[in-house]
């Protein structure tokens, strides 16, 4: 069979098992309201909110003193060797460290903290403030890593969930003028600083800008123009040139895993890396090397469809979409009535699929510390509820 006919047959029946699932999943849960008798209980729910809201706050704080803790005080590093310091850890490998995992766990705290502030700030000015502050120091800290990805994947998560979640029209009626503009202005700095990364890991790198484009043609055949001109004119069309090649990779190196017919079968590592690298800390096994040494290609992102199918196959892949399929349907059918958990996990699956063509979240930037955190949400709510329970 021919290879771009197999790809498309592959994607075709992802998105029909995805598609079916999906209907299934909306149409049994469609008048389950994913509802306790606690649910109505307005102590409970109102504990619940508590609790998390206490457990993401604090992770918030403890995430920008760590991150700052391990970058300026251990790695001993400046802000201007942010992306060096990238570079450098590229050459000597991953530290296994406790406060690397420390940061790597707790660095999707502050958009889901955000996100309960916005639906119950504080009643006093100073701890609004405080908190405001350690928000945008949170962001910035995403980038101590010397990556771009957990910043947009933190913006998108805050957005899609006051899209679906927030009344706008009473936000902007409560939201001062100066800090919708901060807001706007912490993200334009953001998006320009990530476009300026393309420029520095090159210079980290000890090769010149006018290399740039050459670099993609030569080291990844990437068909593009070479321009004639030279200067700051060269420096925009080559930043512009990577940031098309970065977005839209991902699409590409699936293929290369059909025309040689091979799958690497790599059991949830590719998609969860942090646990392999857990477990090879703690039992001094080679888990998460050996496996990324099976890939065609390292240091490039696969699709979502091409993440799942390096890790659990063709047979796999369809077991896998139409469970995301199934749980995404069973949410979106009932997304104005869901509990707090369920509105998390139901914005992190819309992250998830909005970023599938160009990478999956779970394995990338702060991808899986969303995880982590569903989990303690859910742990939370589960312990009160039992605490509801049993009292008399």
């Amino acid at each position: 069979m021919d290879t771009k006919l197999f790809i498309f047959i592959f994607l075709f029946v992802l998105v029909l098992s995805y598609s079916f699932s999906y209907f299934i999943g909306g149409h049994y849960f469609r008048s389950f309201h994913f509802q306790t008798q606690l649910k109505n209980n307005v102590a409970y729910v109102s504990e619940v909110f508590i609790l998390i809201r206490k457990v993401l706050f604090f992770s918030a704080v403890m995430y920008v003193i760590f991150s700052f803790y391990d970058y300026f005080l251990i790695k001993g590093a400046a802000i201007s060797e942010i992306v060096m310091q990238r570079e450098k850890e590229h050459l000597t490998g991953p530290r296994n460290s406790l406060i690397g995992a420390l940061v790597s766990l707790l660095s999707a705290s502050t958009p889901i903290a955000l996100v309960l502030f916005i639906l119950n700030p504080f009643k006093k000015f100073v701890l609004n403030a405080f908190f405001w502050l350690f928000v945008i120091l949170g962001f910035f800290s995403m980038f101590l890593s010397g990556g771009r990805n957990a910043f947009f994947i933190s913006v998108a998560f805050v957005l899609v969930f006051s899209a679906l979640y927030f009344d706008k029209k009473i936000i902007f009626r409560s939201v001062s003028p100066r800090l919708i503009f901060l807001i706007l202005l912490m993200l334009l700095i953001g998006f320009f600083y990530s476009l300026k990364m393309f420029v520095d890991r090159f210079l980290a790198q000890g090769m010149p800008l006018d290399y740039m484009i050459l670099h993609l043609v030569n080291d990844y055949n990437v068909d593009i123009a070479i321009p004639d001109y030279d200067g700051f004119p060269l420096v925009v069309y080559s930043v512009w040139s990577y940031l098309v090649f970065y977005i839209t990779h991902a699409l590409n190196y699936l293929d290369q895993y059909f025309y040689i017919d091979y799958s690497p079968f790599l059991k949830g590592v590719y998609n969860f890396p942090l646990i392999a690298r857990l477990f090879d800390f703690l039992f001094s096994s080679n888990i998460f090397e050996s496996s990324f040494d099976d890939l065609l290609l390292r240091g490039v992102y696969l699709s979502l469809p091409g993440s799942i199918y390096v890790d659990f196959g063709v047979i796999g892949s369809v077991f896998v979409a139409a469970f995301l399929g199934f749980v995404f349907g069973s949410l979106v059918c009932n997304y104005k009535h869901l509990i707090l958990f369920n509105k998390f996990l139901l914005t992190y699956l819309c992250v998830t699929f909005l970023f599938a063509p160009f990478f999956n979240i779970a394995n990338v930037a702060n991808g899986f510390s969303f995880l982590f955190f569903l989990i303690i949400i859910f742990l939370c709510s589960l312990k009160l509820k039992r605490d509801f329970e049993s009292a008399p």
